[in-house]
């Protein structure tokens, strides 16, 4: 599969997680589509996808993080509330993350938090109905021991430890 491709589905994947949630600690989908792109120079047709998706104009969690320093056990607490609170809706949803990080981690313009980025979710049943995933993917330094190690893993785990990683990284 060429990257072109590869993204296209990660896109799709996204789109499709993204419609099945409705969390206010969750960047909405508003709206998809699917369609072929005509190449103009020879006419050749590639899918391609659009995805519309809530407008977060306060930025990311990292830069949060790094402009203001170590947040107070108040911010903290606040912002891991929001987290774990839009987690567990995504979890009781049937959803896994499996790539949180501060850059996924974006503010409205009242600066609440709003997970994004779906493109690595899966189901808590994993692809195969085993309840274990399988794909090694993430980010360094929120990524969970077993995935590490190229065990399969469960995916809600993997999320509570990443969420744990941006607990640490918010109080230091």
């Amino acid at each position: 599969m060429d990257t072109d491709e590869a993204f296209i589905k990660k896109i799709i994947n996204e789109a499709r997680t993204m419609a099945e949630l409705n969390h206010p600690n969750i960047v909405r989908l508003l709206e998809n589509r699917i369609y072929e792109h005509i190449d103009k120079e020879n006419g050749t047709k590639k899918p391609a996808i659009s995805i519309a998706l809530e407008l977060a104009t306060g930025g990311d969690l990292f830069d949060y993080v790094a402009l203001s320093g170590r947040f107070n056990e108040a911010t903290a607490r606040f912002y891991f509330r929001q987290l774990i609170d839009a987690l567990d809706y995504l979890h009781q949803r049937g959803f896994t993350h499996r790539d949180l990080k501060l850059e996924n981690l974006l503010f409205d313009a009242n600066f609440n938090l709003k997970i994004a980025d779906f493109g690595f979710a899966a189901p808590v049943a994993g692809k195969d109905g085993s309840g274990t995933c399988k794909t090694q993917l993430g980010t360094k330094g929120y990524i969970a021991p077993e995935i590490l190690e190229n065990k399969p893993y469960i995916g809600t785990s993997v999320d509570l430890f990443a969420c744990a990683v941006i607990l640490f990284i918010m109080i230091t």
